[in-house]
């Protein structure tokens, strides 16, 4: 489900439990020297810290619930997928996520074996998360965006109000076409491609950025839009060229926000989507929706990220507050797993939510800073643990 870039902006907040000389440089990695620096595993009771603020306290809370699943179980799909994935791949090159950190694709796969076997046990003792883990930290401070799953209304055949095709992907010279090309100038018209056409062309934009969708047949049938390949052309942010026209502020830009200008200015749609020559290109399913590493998304627990910056597989726990219709932001502990990529560059990572209106809503919304922390197996002295 390679994802769209659409939201670019500045991290909002730092949390202060890492707001101590040595938590940002890697208070959670046993290499650290810093006087004050927790020993391996930096959330473990059994470390020697200095104060409570030189680990994330966070790490205390992790918990299904606190990322809105209903128990460590639901996390097993995901882990199961990234398994499949990497046992299927062959051996890669090790990745640096910071001086003195090192991994390999072995290490990853020993991690996600370890906790899923913990998954059991972690119902009755939380704790043992931070016993049979190393937190490092991912990065200074990382840029949280969402995505989820629209579900737009179409039809199988262009009639009345449903005229704004949905594309599977084409061959040749036409694989490469602009956006301008294809929604404004039919470029693509009668060569069988379409399938199925929508009644509104920004509901068709969006599932883009989305990067997949479920579409809702008049006869009550529905079918999931996978991501087929797009045309190889930059991505430009819709939200940040109507903030540099004047449409609204910076602090409003939103999906709902976008979606609200269209419905008020539709003369702007075409000039302002054209701006946008990337295209994205689907394939009908009745499964789905799945990752770029091919493996099928779970909500709250997936991530798109960018895989110069993390690899496929990688268990990162995450905290951060995320934005709620009620107003007041609910906060999101948990762990996730690095199977998605799409525009995110360096220490940006995108959560997957799912479908539904809340999981709009989010999407939307949500562009805020995080606290995020690689999970790694403890190795003891014993272990031959060079990966530091």
């Amino acid at each position: 489900m390679r994802r769209a870039g659409l939201w670019c902006a500045l991290v909002l907040c730092i949390l202060p439990a890492l707001s101590s000389g040595c938590a940002k440089s890697g208070c959670a990695n046993p290499g650290c020297a810093k006087p004050g620096c927790a020993k391996p595993g930096c959330a473990n009771p059994g470390s020697a810290v200095s104060a409570a603020s030189d680990c994330p306290a966070w790490a205390e809370r992790l918990g299904p619930a606190s990322q809105g699943l209903a128990s460590w179980s639901d996390l097993t799909p995901a882990l199961d997928a990234s398994l499949a994935y990497l046992r299927a791949r062959p051996e890669q090159a090790p990745f640096r996520l910071r001086p003195g950190s090192v991994r390999t694709r072995a290490d990853l796969i020993e991690t996600l074996e370890t906790l899923r076997a913990l998954l059991p046990e972690l119902e009755r003792d939380p704790g043992l998360l931070r016993e049979r883990f190393d937190f490092v930290p991912v990065g200074e401070e990382t840029l949280l965006t969402g995505y989820y799953e629209p579900e737009i209304r179409v039809s199988p055949t262009r009639t009345g109000r449903f005229v704004y095709p949905v594309y599977a992907p084409p061959q040749g010279d036409d694989r490469r076409l602009a956006r301008e090309r294809i929604d404004f100038e039919g470029a693509l018209e009668g060569k069988g491609l379409e399938l199925a056409w929508a009644e509104d062309i920004v509901d068709v934009f969006f599932m883009q950025v989305q990067g997949s969708g479920v579409l809702a047949f008049p006869d009550g049938s529905k079918k999931r839009a996978l991501y087929a390949g797009g045309n190889g052309r930059d991505y430009v942010g819709v939200g940040n060229l109507l903030v540099r026209m004047g449409a609204f502020p910076e602090s409003e830009k939103s999906m709902q926000r976008i979606r609200r200008h269209f419905r008020e200015r539709p003369q702007d749609i075409r000039p302002v989507l054209s701006q946008n020559p990337s295209y994205v290109f689907f394939e009908l399913s009745d499964g789905g929706p799945r990752g770029a590493m091919g493996e099928r998304l779970t909500p709250r627990v997936s991530l798109a990220v960018d895989r110069a910056f993390l690899p496929f597989g990688a268990v990162i726990a995450l905290d951060a507050n995320i934005p709620s219709p009620d107003g007041a932001p609910e906060r999101f502990t948990g762990l996730t797993l690095a199977q998605d990529t799409g525009a995110m560059r360096g220490d940006h990572v995108d959560l997957y939510l799912g479908p539904g209106a809340l999981a709009a809503y989010q999407a939307g919304h949500m562009k805020s800073g995080a606290e995020t922390f690689l999970l790694t197996v403890r190795k003891t002295e014993g272990d031959g643990a060079g990966g530091q």
